[in-house]
């Protein structure tokens, strides 16, 4: 473990999803993921609007899709600054979402994280699959650089693997 990564290994801490204490957290998080809506013509108040009801819809999904997950809290020094929800199977690791506050993003947080995901799923012969908006377009160069490869698409996500190489 080289210094850097022991570093944020000191300062990275997950923690389950405490409900409802968490969730202006995770709400307000959500919107700032939402590049699609912020580019909108809408008034503040609609974007948040229809970020909050996309919201409430994602977490259904999830939640329904993924019931024996982690939903996790990402803290760094004790402060909420992420959330990182895992589904794990048999043969698959999945990453359900991991989003990272703006003030908080190209800390090599997301990387941390990933990578010891990654080193899970190689320890225990599974594959880590996840998917990202086409929109973003940062996060797809950080699957890029940790070899992640593209499996399939829809009209609004990518579909991406990572694999150990044998």
């Amino acid at each position: 473990m080289n210094d850097e990564t022991k570093n944020l290994a000191d300062r990275i801490v997950l923690r389950p999803v405490e409900m409802p204490a968490d969730e202006d957290f995770l709400i307000e998080l959500y919107y700032t993921t939402r590049d699609d809506i912020q580019a909108t013509d809408l008034s503040e108040e609609e974007k948040r609007n229809l970020s909050l009801m996309q919201y409430k819809l994602q977490m259904l999904h999830y939640t329904k899709e993924y019931p024996d997950s982690n939903h996790d809290m990402i803290l760094f020094d004790g402060e909420r600054m992420g959330r990182y929800w895992t589904a794990y199977y048999d043969d698959e690791i999945v990453g359900v979402d991991l989003s990272i506050m703006p003030e908080y993003r190209n800390m090599k947080i997301g990387t941390f994280l990933l990578r010891n995901s990654f080193d899970e799923a190689a320890q225990t012969n599974r594959v880590f699959n996840f998917h990202v908006q086409k929109s973003n377009v940062k996060a797809m160069r950080l699957y890029e650089r940790l070899n992640c490869k593209f499996t399939g698409e829809t009209f609004s996500h990518f579909s991406m693997e990572w694999r150990a190489e044998k």
